[in-house]
């Protein structure tokens, strides 16, 4: 008995979190797995440190 194989189109979308490099996205499908890597953007950082003066 011969398998036989339906190829067809598929599609999906998904929300990305915030903070994603949108240049930095990539997909890749091989042997029927897809990966698909993000990287989140590097956060700002926002402490801020305010220094105190002390009048007598």
């Amino acid at each position: 008995m011969d398998a036989k194989f339906r190829y067809g189109s598929f599609s999906r979308s998904i929300t990305l979190p915030a903070g994603v490099d949108e240049q930095d996205i990539r997909a890749v499908y091989d042997k029927g797995i897809l990966e698909i890597s993000v990287k989140l953007a590097e956060e700002k950082q926002q402490d801020k440190r305010i220094k105190v003066e002390v009048q007598d």
